[in-house]
């Protein structure tokens, strides 16, 4: 399965007629390609703009080409409604190879925009980069320690493990879901803006990013 990450900024006052655009566009576009799993959509202020993440699912490259335009780097959404809330005229699109992922079965479902910024779950966001020949034991690694230790804690939704290969480096992006931050500070202790890392992690990365990500989870669309 791959994941199709699309990254826009939006003026904090068009926020949710652009959630609602989403909703009633884009999102509604989706399930009329074969292949289509889902998507998600996050949001996180920062001062008088926004920044979105779209992140849709498919179950492999052929449906998403099918969807995406035929530079599959390039954002699908040009819609001219979109022009005065937009703040970057092009925004882009990343692809991802899903390579982990758990759904607690027991977590309250989330459902479709209702109108209001906001559903009231969270999306942790960390980047880890390793030598292209070290990824699958780092992968075996994730496994076996954050995936777990995330899984295993109250308040944690999903986990997604995403992979990209690119010149001899492969990036990790982990995406994590939970009811709120009392959850996430259960995993990453009071100062959860920091990044969590095992001692083993030094046998790996290439380098160290001292914070981690936060958004807000405004649309959860299951295919």
């Amino acid at each position: 399965m791959l994941m199709r990450l699309w990254h826009g900024r939006v003026w904090a006052g068009r926020l949710t007629d652009f959630l609602a655009l989403l909703s009633s566009r884009a999102i509604r576009e989706y399930p009329q390609t074969a292949g289509y799993q889902g998507a998600y959509a996050f949001q996180r202020r920062q001062g008088g703009e926004v920044e979105v993440l779209l992140a849709s699912f498919w179950e492999s490259a052929g449906a998403l080409q099918n969807f995406a335009d035929a530079d599959r780097e390039r954002s699908t959404h040009s819609n001219p409604e979109h022009r005065d809330m937009l703040i970057d005229p092009a925004p882009s699109a990343e692809h991802f190879k899903l390579v982990h992922l758990y759904l607690n079965p027991t977590a309250p479902k989330m459902g479709p925009y209702t109108g209001r910024p906001g559903l009231g779950f969270i999306m942790r966001k960390w980047r880890g980069r390793v030598p292209s020949e070290r990824a699958a034991e780092y992968l075996e690694f994730l496994k076996a320690s954050g995936f777990a230790d995330y899984a295993a804690t109250p308040g944690n939704l999903g986990i997604y493990g995403l992979q990209k290969d690119d010149g001899g480096i492969t990036e990790f992006i982990l995406i994590t879901l939970w009811e709120s931050f009392a959850a996430i500070r259960k995993f990453a202790g009071d100062d959860y803006e920091k990044a969590h890392y095992y001692p083993q992690d030094k046998d790996f990365l290439l380098e160290f990013d001292p914070l981690v990500s936060h958004y807000e989870v405004v649309l959860s669309a299951p295919a």
